[in-house]
């Protein structure tokens, strides 16, 4: 089980109160839409005979834009794909888990989001 939380909330928060919560709320959704794409395009690439170096580049993409974002476990997901894909590690439970982990992670912004407001 990853302890890492969904999100990292000083990051966030920095984030909020650098550029505010209106700006930063388009940056957002762009980004949890394209997590979502993302994680789909690795659970493809996973499933794939030929995909590993596909999952690998859609994974290291992932990591760094979630760490920017404060979207600490996806990035933590994303980089132990990243690093099994090297490796040659199995990668469809790893997968499956970093789809999971960009639902929460998109609740969980929304949430923190929501709390900003006050």
């Amino acid at each position: 089980m990853n302890r890492t939380p969904l999100i990292d909330a000083g990051i966030l928060d920095d984030l909020v109160e650098h550029i505010g919560r209106d700006a930063l709320l388009p940056v957002i959704t762009l980004f949890l839409n394209e997590s979502r794409r993302q994680a789909a395009d690795i659970v493809a690439a996973a499933a794939a005979s030929d995909g590993r170096e596909a999952a690998r580049r859609a994974a290291h993409s992932l990591k760094s834009s979630a760490g920017q974002l404060g979207a600490a476990r996806l990035s933590a997901e994303a980089a132990g794909i990243e690093r099994a894909a090297a490796e040659g590690a199995p990668l469809a439970e790893r997968a499956a888990t970093l789809a999971e982990c960009a639902t929460a992670t998109a609740a969980a912004f929304g949430n923190r989001l929501r709390q900003s407001v006050g």
